[in-house]
């Protein structure tokens, strides 16, 4: 399957995750604030369903 566009609910969660990348990156969760860590989940959950 080819995405064009993420659907807007990823949009979201992908905004809300983005400022946190670098930390993410690093696995260094300590300075993460709970729903951004909540988001990121969704987000990897999301992927994983797609394969990805």
């Amino acid at each position: 399957m080819v995405l064009r566009e993420y659907p807007k609910k990823i949009e979201e969660l992908c905004s809300i995750v983005m400022p946190y990348k670098k930390e993410i990156f690093n696995e260094d969760f300590s300075n993460i604030p709970e729903d951004v860590m909540q988001a990121y989940r969704k987000l990897k959950k999301w992927a994983f369903s797609l394969g990805q």
